[in-house]
């Protein structure tokens, strides 16, 4: 059975990635500001995408606070996750918010991001 849940949950994260929009939308903090939330809907048939930029050896956190069935990924950073932290490069990021698994209906979320 735990095999069978493996699958499954391998089969939702390979999708997550399918869906990917091809408009993002960027994420700006206020002048002096470290951190900021994000509220939204993640679809039933798609993700949300935002760009984050970042300087080298900073601290990045992504945190889940409000969403039941929705999870966030940082391409090439990590997948389907309530809760990532990562030392970035200077780079742009690409993070996507949508529902682990596919609900009829979309999902309401509140993201914590911060970036030090």
């Amino acid at each position: 059975m735990r095999s069978l849940s493996n699958i499954m949950l391998g089969i939702c994260i390979l999708s997550f990635g399918a869906y990917a929009t091809e408009e993002c939308t960027e994420i700006r903090f206020a002048h002096g500001a470290t951190s900021v939330e994000i509220k939204g809907e993640a679809p039933p048939d798609d993700v949300l995408c935002y760009l984050m930029r970042t300087g080298a050896n900073q601290q990045a956190k992504i945190q889940m606070l409000e969403g039941v069935n929705t999870v966030v990924t940082v391409l090439d950073v990590a997948d389907a996750r309530e809760e990532i932290s990562f030392t970035t490069q200077a780079r742009q990021y690409e993070i996507r918010v949508g529902q682990l698994m596919r609900a009829i209906e979309a999902e309401p979320f509140r993201i914590f991001v911060s970036v030090k």
